[in-house]
This record gives structure tokens, C-alpha cells and sequence, in this order.
């Protein structure tokens, strides 16, 4: 197995295209001699022999050497948006999975690595920058160029090209923790405007459209703070160096005139000069005026490499379809900055086919539990474990199929009521039938505009509370799957939902699966033969329900009793 980082073997399989933009940048920078060549031969040939059959000559020489090296430029651009392109299919779905690992199991709902990588696709497919990378290898080059042309305006070259490249280096040392620092802010006021889109409602129940504008606008003005300083610095940097490049074309000019006026020098040389020094100096200038964008990818580079080499995914050994039967083994889960666990030190085993109905107070980790059960998030120490494999271990498509799960908050995508429940897989009508009318969801589709092709929207928008949580059984019912976590899945159920939800749980512990139900209703717990009480993140109460509702003092177990 290849241990290298993802981005150096991404850019190992495109090593032929990358030799091959070199190669073209190779033959681009030496073609571009064609112009000084053309312009000493002018002035000091066809000029003294007037000889016009030679500047045909010379003239469509140019001429030809130009127009390839514009079409070999045009192709290196070709092979940088290829390249670009074959970046972006290498690592967004890597990406993605990411992002969504990220969010579910630390809480982190940052695009940022998608932002990254669209940096690092900008860079390569708009060549500005990256050409001029490509093209400052060559300052030696011209440099020896100018020195065989002549040696004083060689010494000249050298001077602006040392004053350049120590602004460049100014850039770097300046412009790096400002733009960083632009950037951090930048992605703090994002995520306060992400953070009031969700909190919509609220707001504008309450009116405090006003209070969080200037929630918002506190955050938005110190990012614009930061990148004004950051702007700054770089626009100052950059107009120095545009001041040396032009005070050094000036010198040349002057030199070379003076050095002309003595005889010392041609004047087809100081024009070749002046041509060789302008084309050398500017990857130089043209870098430090880029350099916002150059450091930016620096930084996005990093940040990606972090991202693909010490990320969530992992390689997972396929297992076989899993019979349900699970093992929670000490799990203690603390949530990302919390100071306490949440889940303290739980452990319990359920046989295949079992019915587990998890009860307890609010805030009792109930809902934790049954996302660390599935594997949405990593215990701190412990294991959760379905058929012997760690549920974290399981190949997460594996996984899938075998698990059906039901949120608190059910979220359902952007598209129809058919791909929800098939999970965007490319499932038979059949299937998404059958697993519609397992969670007793087929009539209430039906009803639906379009049926099973109503668009629902981002988050099951059009659909009411109840509506989402249906359709949300059935996805998790979709493909019968032996292990189903379901957490409060009658919160939002009238009477007919509810009875539906009991007749599908009947059906799904008569076939075998394994069921894990959170609920603070008791209807629903009815076919329950176990039940576990949490209560500040410990197991108070495990077994079978009938001992534990007999061993439950009654004034402690309302609910409890109700599920008899």
C-alpha cells in the first residue's frame, strides 16, 4: 500500500503532464529569444548592409517562432485545466465523505476543504501565477544573457533582480500571518452568517433582525479589517516593485545610451538588453504581485494535505452481512470541549432479534448512545461493536446496508420522496414500495402531489414534521436491514403515524432484526423486551422489561410503567 501523502501520489499518477508543462514552458522561454535576437539583428545588420532580403528573412523568422510559442502556450493551458480537472475528480468525493464524517461525529460543519481545493484548482487552471513560477527558474538564464551582451548592464540586471527577490521575500514575511490571519476571520464571519440563516426562524419570530445584523456585521468588519491590513501590505510591495523594475529599465536605457555614445555598445545590444532584462524580471514582479494568491495556496495546500493525510476515512476490511447482534463495551463519549462525558463507561450486549427500548430524563445521553451505536461517533475510550466488528471499523457502505436509523431531527435531501427513501442509490420502484409500506408511509406518499416523485426540498422542506418523519422510518426501514436504531421516531406522529410506527416495529422484530428505540412515549416501547434506564450518562437499569419495571420504584417510573 502506497503510505505517501494523498497529494504527492495524486501528482506522481500526472507526472506525464506535469513533465510535459515543463517541458512546453522550456521550449515557450526559448522561443521568447526570438524577440531580442530579431531586434540586435535589425540594428545592427539590416540596418547597416540594408539589406532587405534579410529582414524578410529575419522578420518571418520571428514571426513564426512568436505564433508557436503563443500555441504552445495555449496548450500548456489545455494540460493545466486538465490537470485541474483531474485534481478535482481525485479528491471531492474524498472530500465530501470528510466533510461529512467531520460534521456527525466533532460537530464541525466546515466547507473549508472544499474551498481549498477550489484554491488549488484556481491556481492551476488560471496559469497567471503558476506560469510565473514556472518562468523564474529562467532569471539565471537572462541574466547570463544581458552579461554576454555586456557586462555593465549585466551588473545592473543583477542589482534590480537581488532588490526584487528581496521584496519578494518582505512579501513573504509580511504578507503571510496577515493573510492568515484575513482568512480566519473571513471563515468566522461565514460561520456566524451560517449560524443566523439556521436560526431564521427564531429571529424573525422574536425581531431581532436588527440585533443580529449587528451580530453578524461585528463579525464581517473585523474580517474586513484584517484583509484591508493584509491588502495593504501587499499593494505596497507590489507598487515597489513595480518602482524598481521601472527605475531599472531607466538605468538600462541610460546606461546603455552612454555606453552606445562611447562606442562600448551597440545600439541592436541595448535594445536586446532592455527586451531580455524586462522579460526576466517580470516572473519576479508578477509573483510579488500575486502574492495574496500565492500565499493563499501555501496555506490552502497545507490545510488539504492535513485533511487527506490525517483525516476520518479510513480503509475498511469488508465483512459479511451482520446477524444484529451488538456489544457495548465501557463507551465513554465526551463531546468536543466539553469538560464531562456524556456517556459514562456503558456496557451491555443484545442477541440478535432483540428489542431495546432506551428510556431516561432528558439529557441523559439516550441520543448519544444510539449515534455512537451506528457509528456516527467515536467513543473516547471503549468500543461499539455489531457481530464482533467494531462499528467504527465496519466499511461505512457495508455498514449502511445493514443499519436503518432514524434521527431526532430527521433531515431529508434536496430531491424526491423515491431517492430519500432509496437512499439516492439506484433502487427498484419495488424497493422504495416495499420499504414505504413497511413503515406504513405508502398511503400517506400517495397522497403527496407527485406521489413518491414529489421534490421535498433541502431538509424535507414542503413536508410537515410528521410527514418527514415517515418517509425518514421508511429510508431507515429501506433494504431490511437487522440492526435499527430509531431515536424518538413517534415525536412528531399523530395517531395514525403512531399506529403505523408499531405495526412496522412489529413486522421488523418478527423478521429478526435487532431494534434500539429511544422514546419518551410509552406506546410505542410496547413490544420492547428490554429496556435500559439512563440517567446522567450511566445505565441505572438493564434487562429484560418486565424485571426491570418490577424492580423500578413507582414513583421514579412513570414512564416506565406506562410501557407495561
Amino acid at each position: 500500500m502506497d503510505m505517501r501523502p494523498a497529494l504527492a501520489r495524486f501528482f506522481d499518477s500526472v507526472k506525464h503532464g506535469v513533465l510535459m508543462v515543463a517541458a512546453i514552458s522550456v521550449v515557450s522561454n526559448l522561443l521568447l529569444l526570438a524577440l531580442p535576437v530579431y531586434s540586435l539583428q535589425i540594428f545592427d545588420r539590416v540596418l547597416l548592409s540594408r539589406s532587405v532580403d534579410t529582414l524578410w528573412v529575419l522578420s518571418f523568422g520571428v514571426v513564426i517562432a512568436l505564433a508557436c510559442s503563443v500555441l504552445l502556450e495555449a496548450f500548456r493551458g489545455q494540460l493545466l485545466l486538465r490537470l485541474s480537472n483531474r485534481m478535482a475528480l481525485a479528491f471531492e468525493g474524498q472530500l465530501l465523505t470528510e466533510i461529512l464524517l467531520r460534521s456527525s461525529r466533532q460537530g464541525d460543519r466546515s466547507l473549508q476543504p472544499v474551498r481549498d481545493l477550489g484554491t488549488l484548482r484556481n491556481f492551476i487552471s488560471t496559469p497567471q501565477g503558476l506560469v510565473a513560477l514556472l518562468d523564474a527558474p529562467w532569471v539565471p538564464f537572462y541574466l547570463i544573457v544581458v552579461y554576454l551582451l555586456s557586462p555593465v548592464l549585466g551588473h545592473a540586471m543583477l542589482v534590480g533582480a537581488i532588490v526584487l527577490i528581496v521584496i519578494a521575500w518582505l512579501t513573504e514575511k509580511i504578507a503571510t500571518p496577515l493573510i492568515k490571519e484575513a482568512g480566519e476571520a473571513a471563515q468566522r464571519a461565514q460561520r456566524r452568517l451560517e449560524g443566523l440563516s439556521q436560526a431564521s426562524d427564531v429571529i424573525v419570530a422574536h425581531g431581532m433582525q436588527v440585533a443580529a445584523q449587528a451580530h453578524w456585521n461585528h463579525a464581517q468588519h473585523d474580517a474586513m479589517a484584517h484583509t484591508s491590513r493584509a491588502g495593504a501590505a501587499g499593494a505596497m510591495l507590489a507598487s515597489a516593485a513595480k518602482s524598481v523594475r521601472l527605475l531599472l529599465n531607466v538605468t538600462l536605457t541610460g546606461l546603455g545610451a552612454y555606453l552606445a555614445a562611447r562606442d562600448e555598445l551597440t545600439m541592436g545590444a541595448m535594445i536586446a538588453a532592455n527586451i531580455v532584462t524586462s522579460r526576466a524580471l517580470a516572473p519576479i514582479e508578477l509573483l510579488i504581485g500575486a502574492s495574496r494568491q500565492l500565499i493563499g495556496v501555501r496555506i490552502a495546500w497545507k490545510r488539504l494535505a492535513d485533511v487527506l493525510g490525517t483525516g476520518t476515512t479510513r480503509e475498511a476490511t469488508r465483512l459479511p452481512p451482520p446477524a444484529g447482534r451488538v456489544d457495548v463495551e465501557q463507551v465513554i463519549y465526551m463531546p468536543p470541549g466539553a469538560a464531562h462525558p456524556t456517556v459514562k463507561g456503558l456496557s451491555f450486549k443484545l442477541e440478535p432479534g432483540a428489542f431495546l427500548g432506551l428510556i431516561g430524563p432528558s439529557a441523559a445521553g439516550k441520543s448519544t448512545l444510539a449515534r455512537l451505536m451506528v457509528g456516527i461517533l467515536q467513543p473516547r475510550s471503549g468500543v461499539v461493536r455489531l457481530d464482533g466488528g467494531d462499528v467504527m471499523a465496519w466499511d461505512r457502505a457495508d455498514f449502511g446496508r445493514a443499519c436503518g436509523y432514524l434521527p431526532q431531527d430527521v433531515q431529508l435531501l434536496d430531491g424526491t420522496v423515491h431517492q430519500n427513501i432509496a437512499r439516492f442509490s439506484d433502487a427498484s420502484d419495488e424497493a422504495v414500495v416495499a420499504a414505504a409500506q413497511d413503515a406504513g408511509a405508502h398511503e400517506m406518499i400517495l397522497r403527496l402531489p407527485k406521489g413518491y416523485q414529489t421534490e421535498v426540498g433541502p431538509a424535507g422542506a414542503g413536508l410537515s414534521a410528521g410527514q418527514r418523519q415517515r418517509i425518514g422510518l421508511a429510508r431507515a426501514l429501506f433494504g431490511t436491514p437487522n440492526l435499527i436504531v430509531l431515536d424518538e421516531p413517534n415525536s412528531n406522529l399523530d395517531t395514525e403515524g403512531e399506529q403505523a410506527l408499531t405495526a412496522s416495529l412489529g413486522r421488523a422484530k418478527a423478521r429478526g432484526a435487532t431494534l434500539i428505540v429511544v422514546s419518551h412515549r410509552p406506546s410505542v416501547l410496547g413490544l420492547a423486551d428490554m429496556l435500559a434506564v439512563l440517567v446522567d450518562g450511566q445505565l441505572q437499569q438493564f434487562g429484560p422489561k418486565q424485571e426491570i419495571l418490577k424492580r423500578t420504584q413507582p414513583q421514579a417510573v412513570t414512564v416506565e410503567r406506562n410501557v407495561a
